[in-house]
């Protein structure tokens, strides 16, 4: 039997055309020696677009559209993290880091903007982290490891619009000419905004977030990661068996 290579690609209508252009190269390339799965994940692409890129199948390759909001649906009352006597679910995690989209957008926050985050690993980083995510922002995660000569340096790099850390990490951004957000006893005061989703027209294609190194030998080094390269890594990971039956 042939082997299945399993191609993932995150689209949006945007950038159908992108996806209808490398169907095309992948077909006019493919050897028949294997069988194509490639997977579409989306959340709300346009049934006249899933036709066009369905007429792209033949003997050799299969299209098959993931539709996200239908996992959220599916698996929302699940819990998605424990820590200690807390637990967050994913319908939570929805709805806690909309708010708090909703409050930092409020508080100027726009798109393609960077938001440096340094904060310790508790389930309130993570509503945080998604947060930032929703709002179209370019995320910055710093080590709280870092010097705080290193923490300048990442800070003039990315001149981030906002800085979100835990009180006990404010001294290394002393001096920093930018909003904070300092996160002392909880996030109770920032979720007071919509649970909604912002309406914010994000494309697989915009950036996710930049992770710099240590700069133990020489400058911190920054990598740019987009949606696209997130979703694909996230897709390959599932596709594991024993992932899924966990």
């Amino acid at each position: 039997e042939k082997n299945i290579i399993p191609i993932c690609f995150a689209i949006d209508d945007a950038y159908t055309p992108f996806l209808a252009v490398a169907l095309q190269s992948l077909i006019d390339n493919a050897s028949k020696e294997y069988n194509y799965c490639i997977k579409v994940l989306h959340t709300n692409v346009k049934e006249e677009h899933m036709k066009q890129i369905k007429k792209y199948e033949n003997e050799y390759v299969n299209i098959e559209f993931v539709d996200l909001n239908y996992y959220l649906e599916k698996n929302g009352k699940n819990a998605l993290v424990n820590e200690g006597s807390r637990m967050i679910t994913h319908n939570e995690l929805e709805k806690e880091s909309n708010k708090f989209a909703n409050y930092i957008i409020r508080e100027g926050i726009r798109k393609s903007e960077r938001v440096v985050i340094m904060m310790d690993l508790h389930i309130d980083t993570i509503t945080v982290v998604f947060g930032v995510i929703k709002t179209g922002a370019i995320y910055v995660p710093i080590d709280k490891t870092q010097s705080k000569e290193n923490v300048e340096k990442i800070l003039f790099e990315v001149t981030p619009t906002l800085i979100i850390c835990n009180d006990i990490y404010l001294e290394k951004f002393e001096g920093a000419k930018c909003k904070k957000i300092i996160i002392k006893d909880g996030l109770s005061e920032y979720l007071k905004e919509s649970d909604k989703l912002p309406n914010v027209n994000i494309i697989s294609n915009d950036l996710l977030y930049i992770a710099f190194t240590s700069g133990t030998t020489g400058l911190p080094k920054g990598v740019m990661v987009s949606h696209r390269a997130v979703m694909t890594f996230v897709e390959a990971v599932t596709q594991n068996e024993k992932f899924h039956n966990k």
